[in-house]
This record gives structure tokens, sequence and C-alpha cells, in this order.
């Protein structure tokens, strides 16, 4: 057995991003055209030979007994893509559960684009200001001092040029082991109270409440579409081990709800989540609408918070560009200076 699961973790790393989307895309629609997966599988190893090997192994799995969430989850899918798929087995919907799974990569691709097309143009900025504080330093700075070589000079343009990379880079230090330190203080502490932990510093916490309500409010949303109960969608939550968070998310509302709050109610206690998750849910269980509701509002959250971003790439990016500008006057001025100086002393 330790033998037939050892090409699984050497090749998890190929089953993210786009190998996995591709096989999943594939995989739901051979199912949907009516092979079973014992069929799917084999034809899979002939139109995919870049994955030839993990579908082999995948293939024995079935023939050992092993459901498709169980292979899946050798292969390196995550806690929630293996739930999606055991309802799937549970309900013998396994196809529109890999449709599901399919659709939400899909969007997963084009929410990452869209964010790598905001960040490019900062990103670049401050590269480009860097990559001119480095040739600064090693071209110009030498000839600075070379010039100005006796006379005890020292400007504030030198200054930035000799120690601004390494503030940069110090910086980054400093946040890198601020993140280490905080997860060994956290250790021992729940998923939940981690990120209400995080969602209490301003740098974080618009971006911890929008993400983690509209996740919530999807994935709750495509369950509820699904068929089931949101005393079922919790249960099923924290059982399958849909990642940490997501089991001690639903131990709480189901803790809560036992106590004689409502679902609405019951979300509200969170303090990193939204309060309008709470009423969407409330509004919902009575009008009978509420999984697609929470579909639409996970849209609206994707939405605003991309706007938010690109608000205030509005304003950093003149900043930055505000930056560069005052680095190259002072570098400027720390050549013309001296040069200055000498023609004064010349006259």
């Amino acid at each position: 057995m330790a033998l037939s699961q050892q090409p699984f973790i050497k090749n998890k790393w190929r089953w993210r991003g786009r190998r996995k989307r591709e096989f999943v895309e594939v995989l739901s629609a051979l199912m949907i055209n009516g092979f079973t997966l014992n069929e799917a599988i084999p034809f899979m190893e002939v139109i995919m030979p870049q994955l030839k090997v993990e579908l082999f192994e995948l293939n024995r799995t079935f023939l050992e007994g092993k459901t498709l969430s169980e292979g899946l989850g050798l292969l390196g899918f995550t806690d929630y893509e293996k739930m999606i798929l055991y309802l799937g087995e549970m309900d013998g919907n396994l196809s529109e559960s890999l449709v599901l799974i399919a659709e939400r990569l899909q969007k997963q691709k084009a929410r990452q684009g869209e964010l790598k097309k905001v960040l490019t143009y900062p990103i670049i900025l401050v590269g480009f200001l860097m990559g001119i504080l480095f040739a600064m330093r090693w071209v110009v700075l030498p000839e600075v001092k070379q010039t100005v070589a006796g006379r005890n000079q020292f400007s504030f343009a030198n200054f930035i040029i000799n120690w601004g990379p390494e503030s940069v880079l110090i910086i980054g230090v400093i946040f890198c082991l601020s993140g280490v330190i905080f997860l060994i203080v956290t250790r021992d502490k729940s998923g939940l109270e981690r990120l209400s932990l995080l969602s209490r510093m301003p740098v974080f916490h618009l971006y911890i409440s929008y993400v983690m309500t509209a996740f919530f409010a999807n994935e709750i949303g495509k369950l509820l579409l699904s068929g089931l109960e949101m005393q079922d969608i919790l249960k099923v939550m924290g059982q399958s081990g849909a990642g940490r968070v997501s089991k001690d998310f639903s131990e709480q509302v189901i803790t809560c709800y036992q106590k004689g709050l409502g679902w609405g109610q019951s979300l509200k206690g969170i303090p990193f989540l939204k309060k309008e998750l709470g009423h969407i849910v409330q509004r919902g269980e009575a009008k009978g609408k509420l999984g697609k509701e929470l579909m639409l509002y996970s849209e609206r959250l994707w939405q605003d918070l991309n706007t938010k971003v690109e608000t205030a790439l509005v304003w950093i990016q003149p900043l930055i560009f505000v930056g560069i500008a005052i680095v190259i006057l002072l570098v400027y001025g720390a050549l013309l200076l001296p040069i200055y100086q000498e023609m004064e002393g010349v006259i």
C-alpha cells in the first residue's frame, strides 16, 4: 500500500492550476456523456499523456476499492474538493459535482487573472525603482564619492542610494519574521481565532472580511442549490475535514444554533464575517431562495473587493511615480552640486 501511494506524494505539485482544471473538465465531460469512471480514466491516459503515470495510479486505487474522492485526495486535491466529490458519490450526482469543481476552478483562475492584471503594473514600478537604486549605487555613487573625496560631504541623496535597497529588504525580512512569530504564538489557537486576530489589524481587516465572507457565501450557496439543508452542510463541512477554518466555522455555527440562535444569528457571531451574511441567511430562509441569494452576494463581494483594490492602486501608482521622480532629482542634485562647487572654486 505504501508503494502505491508514493507516486501521489511525489507528483502532487503537478495537479495544481492548469493541470487540475484540465483533468476535472475532461473527466466531467466524459461522465456527462455516459462514461463510467473505469472507462473514463483509461481513455484519459490516452488523450492526456502528460498525466499518464498519475492516471494509472488513480485507476489502480479504484481496483483497490477506493472512491474517486479518496484517490484524488492522495493526488493533492483540497479538502473542500474532496468534500464536494464525496457528496456527489453519496447522492449519485458525481458528474454534477465534477462540473461544480470545474466551474469553481475557472472562477478561481479568472479572479487570479484579474488580481494579476491589477498588481502587475505597481510591481513593475517598484522593481524599476529598486533597479534605479541599485544601478545608482553601483555606478553613480562611486563617482560622486570620488568627486567629493576629501571634503567630508554627504547628502541625503547619497543616503537614499546607499541604504535604499537594504531598507526595502529589511522591511521585507521584518514582515516575514512577524508572520513566523504570529504562527508560533497562535499555534495552539483554532483557525477561526487566528483569522479573528488578523482581522483586527487594519492592514488585513478589509481583505479577510471580504474574502472569507465571499468564500463561505459561495460554498454554502452551492451546496444549498445541490439540495442539502443548512444543518447537513455544516455537519459535512465539519466531518469531512474541509480545511481547519471550515471545520472550526462549522463547529461554532452549530454550537450557536443548538443554543437556540437561528442560522443568521449564529453567523453574525463570527467576528470577521460581514454582518450582511447573517441578514441574507435570515431573509433567504423565509423566501426559499437562499442558495441563489448567497451565490449572487458572493459575486458582488468579489466585484467590490476588486473595485477597492483598483481604487487604492489609483492612488498608489502616482505615489510610486513621485517617489521615483524624487530619487532621480536627488541623485541629479548629488551629481551636480559637487560640479558647481568645483566651478565656483575655479572661478
